[in-house]
């Protein structure tokens, strides 16, 4: 089992600075957006925490309760929740600018503790660094393009969890594909199939846009597509020995972060594939 990473106390100071938006009496501008002791403490029972006043000034009150609950257990999953709400982008509608400013200075500290800040879709994951393919971002901005909420909720929920939550983010890249397979379907006025677990949803959706492998003679274009099937299953495999869908024995073996992150690369270029054929014969 993995030991439970921590955030560096560098990346604990710079996150605070960004959520209090700096000392009131430091004539250098706020990285991020000033909040007042009022605003601090909203933004933190916003995310869950029984807090109901400020005790001291609001730079080192942040500071200490960042640091309070980077040594409590579940950690490493609680300080990915709060960066990324931090950055939740409808709190800097008309001031991108200091989206951007607050992203660039965190992403800094997090090079160090092997991290960062990546865009995906609308918003800001915090990952592994080099942990995204291009597939996982192009598939995001066709889920934003084509106005799929369900495929753009389900796949963010994959991709942030990914390091924090490895078996709830195969339960969320199996979602997706799920996703993915209903509203195409739901769009092309096509019935789910009677089981409507991944393999038989991806299945019905591939022989609905003329893809399936018993539709082509070609032995090489029948093994690229079969192995699209195949792809599905192994995920629904994933999802239901290891994912959080499911009760849990106490010999349950917990997946690590690269068996998640293969998941959810997995489930991306398959939804991709089935996104853009849509999209062709769509157009």
């Amino acid at each position: 089992m993995e030991a439970e990473r921590k955030f560096s106390p560098q990346y604990i100071d710079a996150l605070a600075e960004c959520i209090t938006g700096g000392s009131g009496s430091s004539s250098a501008p706020s990285i991020g957006i000033y909040l007042t002791g009022y605003e601090i403490v909203r933004f933190f029972r916003s995310l869950g925490y029984d807090i109901n006043s400020l005790e001291g000034s609001r730079v080192p009150f942040t500071q200490d309760f960042l640091n309070q609950i980077n040594h409590e257990e579940n950690s490493f999953k609680q300080i990915i929740r709060i960066t990324e709400r931090l950055l939740d982008p409808r709190d800097y509608i008309n001031r991108e600018d200091k989206l951007e400013n607050v992203v660039n200075y965190l992403n800094k500290y997090l090079q160090y503790d092997g991290f960062e800040l990546t865009k995906i879709g609308a918003a800001y994951h915090l990952i592994e660094a080099g942990g995204t393919a291009p597939v996982i971002e192009s598939f995001a901005e066709k889920a934003i393009y084509l106005s799929l909420p369900n495929v753009k909720a389900d796949f963010e929920r994959a991709v942030s969890s990914v390091d924090s939550d490895p078996g709830g983010a195969i339960t969320s890249a199996c979602s997706t594909l799920e996703s993915v397979a209903k509203s195409i379907l739901d769009d092309l006025g096509k019935p789910y199939p009677r089981d409507q677990s991944i393999q038989p949803l991806v299945l019905t959706t591939l022989r609905e846009l003329k893809l399936a492998p018993d539709q082509y003679s070609k032995a090489e274009t029948k093994r690229i597509l079969g192995g699209l099937i195949n792809i599905a299953a192994g995920i629904g495999v994933l999802r239901t020995k290891y994912g959080d869908a499911h009760g849990r024995g106490k010999e349950f073996a917990q997946l690590l972060s690269r068996h998640a992150r293969l998941a959810v690369n997995a489930a991306s270029t398959v939804g991709l594939f089935l996104l853009e054929t849509y999209l062709d014969i769509k157009s």
